[in-house]
């Protein structure tokens, strides 16, 4: 797969405001409370919301195995994703979320689509079911955010939204 420049995944907003509020989507339904969660800040900051969900649409197959599982054509993975976002943008935000919601599905891991559009953005938003008082069980998607932060980052614990 050839590698998506930085520069596409730009959020930064040259007219010296704010960038949005960027959010991690990954289908579960803690997601939809952070796009809930965000989208409540983006209004009380005054800026757009950016809704990211990664989808690699070629699966790791190895290479020892005897057989080769058929898959879908990459366009039709990110077809079909890029719709699920739809959809969970609907659901958590209605028809009239009251500020203006970008959607992006890239086919890259979850780290580098948020990583890189995270650069520019007020603020990254995601949600865990970890334990946050004791980090356990924390994904690798949100420790590299916490680590690498391109913004300022919110984890959400389950059921703070």
């Amino acid at each position: 797969m050839a590698a998506v420049a930085p520069a596409r995944w730009a959020s930064k907003q040259t007219s010296g405001r704010p960038g949005p509020v960027v959010v991690g989507v990954d289908g579960t339904d803690r997601s939809i409370g952070a796009l809930r969660w965000a989208a409540d800040e983006a209004r009380q900051r005054g800026v757009g919301l950016l809704a990211v969900h990664a989808c690699d649409p070629s699966p790791a197959v190895a290479p020892y195995a005897p057989v080769h599982p058929r898959t879908p054509a990459p366009d039709a993975v990110l077809g079909s994703e890029t719709e699920h976002l739809a959809e969970l943008v609907q659901v958590a935000l209605g028809s009239d979320p009251g500020i203006p919601v970008r959607q992006v599905c890239e086919p890259t891991s979850p780290i580098r689509a948020l990583l890189a559009y995270g650069r520019g953005a007020c603020l990254l938003v995601l949600a865990t079911s970890a334990d946050l008082a004791t980090g356990t069980g924390l994904g690798s998607t949100a420790r590299a955010c916490v680590r690498h932060p391109p913004c300022p980052v919110v984890v959400l614990p389950e059921g703070s939204w």
